[in-house]
């Protein structure tokens, strides 16, 4: 039986017709209805994706392929990943990103020889592989990426916010925690296309020091910064928000930069993945993300949602989770004011200073009468550099000239 065509299905079949590459693909492709649909819907989807139109999408690729074929699988395997992981955020899990992927496929597959054919993993194989990126990893894509792009991530994995939601996000959004250097987490109010609801999310340290000099930068190159002004905004003037495409760009030249693979989506999960650890209940978590919280019979998805102060006590006991920027340890704050305060001396005030920090004590123990443990402890204990304390009461005495 065949299946009946609605008006807005009508209406996008003569949207890919209207073009050469469409209409190939639809005579060469879809053989029965339902995949005529499916593809037809696929093709707009990706066209959507890369804001490019079907025949200009099937000449770059023709051109690609024409130059260096190796490469041009390389970069359009790429660009398929991106746009797996795109469906896969519009439309979940489940077999829909499959169907469309292999519509958009279908387009550039329809339109080349059998030869210069693209075969691109499909989202059935990788979408719930799509795991968290790792924070090593993170921290060295971090590492590597300069002043903007190192905002884009930390605002993106402190907050879970996904890429159609960030590409709208202006300084209005940040203004307060750019601009009170006190705050250590900040509530944002956002706007999810995808579900048509409004909620709240939060960004931590790492993305509020990220943004102020971020937004530093900007000025001193001249920009105006108002609270209309974007976020994830281009790098070129008159310096115009970043579409989602774009800011997949910027990812993908990240990942290859760094040989990581780094993605809008991996962000968003490692949000859900390590702030779930730290704490935070996942209904939570997926209210922070955008997603819809489905009230109906699950009576606990009606209650969980917390104050806004309450909020923000879990997404700071959740943070250290996300945190990319490592805590230093109390030796290592020692050391550090150690340091700090050697530069500032003399040097033989300095001399005087790191020769207290490294004598031992001079003492001879006497171990008559103790077990081989306790005469054990005993020469560790003589044998241990003074403590911080120690160091603490040496400084003390030069500062006011005792030694």
């Amino acid at each position: 039986m065949e299946e009946t065509i609605g008006p807005k299905d009508h209406e996008r079949i003569a949207i890919v017709e209207a073009s050469e590459a469409g209409k190939r693909m639809i005579r060469r492709k879809c053989k029965k209805t339902s995949t005529k649909l499916i593809y037809v819907r696929g093709a707009l989807l990706f066209s959507e994706f890369l804001s490019k139109g079907f025949d200009e999408i099937v000449d770059e690729y023709r051109k690609d392929i024409e130059e260096n074929l190796v490469k041009a699988w390389d970069k359009w395997e790429e660009i398929f990943a991106d746009f797996a992981d795109y469906l896969v955020e519009k439309h979940g899990n489940g077999a829909t990103p499959k169907t469309y992927f292999e519509g958009a496929k279908a387009l550039i597959n329809a339109n080349v020889p059998r030869s210069a054919r693209i075969k691109p993993e499909s989202p059935s194989a990788s979408s719930r592989s799509i795991s968290p990126i790792i924070m090593e990893d993170l921290r060295t894509v971090r590492n590597a990426a300069d002043e903007r792009e190192r905002a884009f991530i930390d605002v993106l994995k402190d907050s879970g916010i996904s890429r159609d939601d960030a590409v709208n996000m202006t300084y209005k959004d940040v203004r307060k925690a750019v601009e009170d250097p006190t705050i250590i987490a900040h509530k944002m109010n956002v706007y999810r296309g995808k579900e048509n609801v409004e909620y709240e999310t939060w960004i931590g340290t790492n993305a509020i020091e990220s943004l102020r000099v971020y937004f530093l930068v900007r000025r001193q190159r001249g920009e105006e910064i108002t609270d209309d002004t974007p976020i994830f905004a281009s790098n070129n003037k008159p310096y115009e928000a970043l579409t989602p495409k774009s800011l997949s760009v910027v990812f993908r030249r990240l990942s290859q930069k760094t040989g990581i693979k780094i993605t809008t989506h991996r962000l968003r999960k490692a949000f859900e993945t390590y702030i779930t650890a730290g704490g935070a209940h996942p209904l939570v978590a997926k209210y922070w993300m955008g997603h819809k919280i489905r009230t109906g019979r699950d009576v606990e998805a009606r209650y969980i949602i917390p104050s806004e102060n309450l909020q923000r006590d879990i997404y700071l006991k959740a943070y250290g989770y996300i945190d990319a920027v490592p805590k230093l340890s109390a030796q290592e704050l020692s050391e550090a004011r150690i340091r700090a305060e050697l530069e500032t001396m003399s040097p033989e005030t300095r001399k005087r200073y790191v020769g207290q920090l490294t004598r031992r004590y001079t003492f001879k123990p006497t171990f008559r009468g103790y077990s081989n443990e306790s005469r054990k402890s005993s020469l560790k204990r003589t044998r241990t550099a003074p403590t911080e304390s120690i160091a603490a009461s040496s400084l003390s005495r030069l500062k006011k000239g005792n030694c």
